[in-house]
């Protein structure tokens, strides 16, 4: 009777046991199922991007995605609240409420006083992914009571906000002896970058993956310097980390046309103007070459033939832009369809800066020596004879002269034709939106001058230029059919807003034909 007894109670612990072990094999497995999705679900926002193109019912207060638009990887995860990924019409407060309370009320002003504006903000989500979201959101332009708007977002696990610290303007870092460092410069092509923090978020997955922390960004115009100071790195670890940004930059050759590497003893002993100039000689000297080559430089530069000869013609060339000497000027001849002819005056920038050695027209707009000779000419345009005059200036640098000036020098010049040359759509959107802000309705002597033509670029025609300007480039291909297709478009916006068309050394003879149903709003200069 005990044996049966002992059996029987060996049996019911052998049933907790394996019960026990059941809920614990069964806990895990949940858990661990939990762990994977929600792993899978944090990599795969945490790596997502993407855009949509929204409408804005002003009078029933609601707003859906649009049909044209695309939401790339996964729908953004602070709007999973609202069923805006449905295209369906939502209430605009449910959006709105997803939004930080400060741009929630911007949003409101904006769509009230329907004003085009962009906002820039960020999101983070403290609970449980850990991401923070960087977003643009954008209203374009309204249609009676609809607005149009946009808005993109690109995720980031707040880990990867750890790799670089605050970008700076200010240099003097650099040139403090009691700074150790070693620095990793980008020549940037300011034209095909759309923010500098842009091309920066480039490296911070990798780099974070890399443990790589507290990267000290300088921005001096187009050189960014990502700094590895020795209070947080070692020389090693520097090196390492310079070794694989390198090597991720060689993915993103389009956004900058050099990379040198340098350390804190290269700048003990010379001057900030001394700095500038070697970077010019950087730009200049290796134009051609591929972009991927890592240039170290040390004080040994400073000390070459070549080196010393550029910089004797620099300092001429900048005693000649402080004494206003160096813009020369060539009379260019015009016609129209009715064969009247009539010339004004070409102001030249770029002739003098050929005498630098190794110089090139297309390496010239990058340099510092000749931006510093556009502001000089917007803080001194009273002391030039401009009247009756075209002057030709990149689009990005005149995103740093700004609106105020480029306003008071039409002002103040009779006839001055301003003429924007078309570098990339978001830096001369980013010109549109600060000139439009500034003149209010108004118009002043305004081109743009494309060397290229698209769809994105014929709508940039509008009221805010008077003028656009046909490069070569696009005149010897009017007899292509995609080329021509498009012009018509241009052509037909431009004739709307009244805005006059200047085709470069147009074949007047052998396109008078398909030209002349616009022969009011063209006239052209000849062929050489």
């Amino acid at each position: 009777m005990n044996s049966s007894n002992n059996i029987h109670e060996e049996y019911n612990v052998l049933l907790v046991i394996i019960w026990l072990i059941s809920i614990v094999l069964i806990f895990l497995a949940v858990t661990f199922l939990i762990f994977i999705i929600g792993k899978r679900r944090y990599a795969k926002i945490q790596n997502s991007e993407g855009y949509m193109s929204l409408s804005v019912d002003l009078k029933k207060s609601r707003i859906k995605i649009n049909n044209d638009s695309e939401v790339r990887n996964v729908d953004p995860w602070f709007f999973r609240k609202t069923a805006l990924s449905s295209g369906k019409w939502v209430k605009l407060s449910d959006f709105l409420n997803c939004l930080p309370s400060e741009i929630k009320e911007q949003i409101e002003n904006l769509l009230q006083a329907k004003k085009a504006e962009k906002i820039r903000f960020s999101i983070i989500d403290n609970k449980m992914l850990q991401i923070q979201s960087f977003i643009k959101f954008q209203v374009n332009n309204f249609e009676g009571d609809l607005a149009n708007c946009f808005i993109e977002w690109k995720n980031f696990s707040v880990k990867d906000e750890k790799v670089f610290k605050e970008i700076e303007e200010s240099n003097e870092y650099l040139f403090d002896e009691k700074n150790k460092y070693f620095a990793l410069a980008f020549i940037l092509n300011v034209s095909n970058i759309s923010t500098v923090e842009n091309f920066i978020n480039l490296f911070k997955k990798q780099c974070a993956v890399k443990e790589i922390f507290n990267i000290k960004p300088i921005l001096k115009w187009n050189k960014l310097f990502f700094i590895f100071p020795f209070e947080d790195f070692s020389p090693v670890e520097a090196k390492a980390a310079i070794e694989q940004i390198v090597t991720a930059a060689k993915t993103y050759v389009k956004c900058y046309s050099r990379m040198v590497t340098f350390n804190n003893q290269l700048l003990n002993n010379i001057s900030e103007e001394k700095f500038n100039i070697l970077f010019d000689y950087i730009k200049i000297r290796y134009a051609g070459e591929k972009q991927g080559k890592l240039i170290e430089i040390s004080n040994k530069w400073l000390e070459e033939n070549d080196f010393i000869d550029f910089e004797k013609q620099y300092k001429i060339i900048e005693d000649e832009i402080k004494e206003s000497k160096i813009i020369t000027n060539e009379e260019i001849l015009f016609k129209n369809f009715s064969n009247k002819k009539f010339a004004t005056r070409k102001l030249t920038f770029k002739n003098r800066f050929l005498e630098l050695n190794h110089a090139t027209n297309d390496s010239i707009k990058n340099l510092d020596i000749y931006k510093d000779l556009i502001f000089n000419f917007y803080d001194n345009v009273e002391k030039y004879k401009l009247n009756n005059s075209l002057v030709f200036i990149e689009d990005f640098i005149l995103n740093s002269v700004g609106p105020e000036k480029i306003i008071f020098a039409d002002a103040k010049c009779k006839n001055l034709i301003q003429i924007i040359e078309f570098g990339n759509l978001n830096s001369i959107n980013n010109l549109k939106i600060m000139l439009e802000k500034k003149l209010k309705g108004e118009r002043i002597n305004l081109a743009i001058k494309i060397n290229k033509i698209s769809e994105p670029i014929v709508n940039l025609i509008s009221p805010w230029i008077k003028f656009i300007w046909i490069g070569e480039n696009i005149t010897s291909r009017l007899s292509d059919p995609a080329t021509l297709l498009l012009l018509n478009s241009l052509f037909k916006k431009a004739m709307q807003h009244d805005i006059k068309v200047v085709l470069e050394k147009l074949n007047y003879k052998f396109y008078k034909k398909v030209l002349y149903k616009y022969k009011q709003n063209i006239i052209y200069t000849n062929i050489d």
